[in-house]
């Protein structure tokens, strides 16, 4: 029977030497949070692309804020909101039309009205 028990014990898994000293220069950290607060931390954790030790250490004033992921969402944003031109008004309703120059049917919609208009460069000489 004593035998049956030490079969049924596992058998401690072989940690090597440099993972048993990693464990001990970053014991590990555990808290419980209610959900409110997990969802609240998820969220950050997305919306920065950081870790949640990244998280606590900003927290704690021990590493600074990473602003990579802002700069980027902000020069996407950027991009495409400079790529969005308002110009003319609607014939039906009298609203400025925004043309949006990443939309290939708007270019190809605003590239006929000026052809059709028959602009010319200012440094051309007049046709008359």
């Amino acid at each position: 029977m004593a035998n049956n028990r030490a079969k049924a014990m596992a058998k401690a898994k072989h940690k090597p030497p440099s993972r048993i000293r990693y464990e001990q220069t970053h014991p590990t950290v555990s808290i419980r949070v209610n959900k409110e607060l997990y969802e609240k931390l998820k969220e950050v954790k997305e919306m920065g692309n950081q870790s949640f030790a990244d998280i606590l250490k900003v927290a704690l004033g021990v590493q600074k804020r990473s602003t990579k992921g802002a700069y980027d969402r902000g020069y996407k944003t950027g991009l495409e909101e400079g790529r969005v031109v308002s110009l003319g008004n609607c014939s039906n309703c009298g609203k400025v039309l925004h043309w949006n120059l990443s939309r290939e049917k708007d270019v190809e919609l605003l590239t006929k009205a000026i052809n059709q208009a028959r602009y010319i460069h200012s440094e051309c000489p007049s046709p008359i």
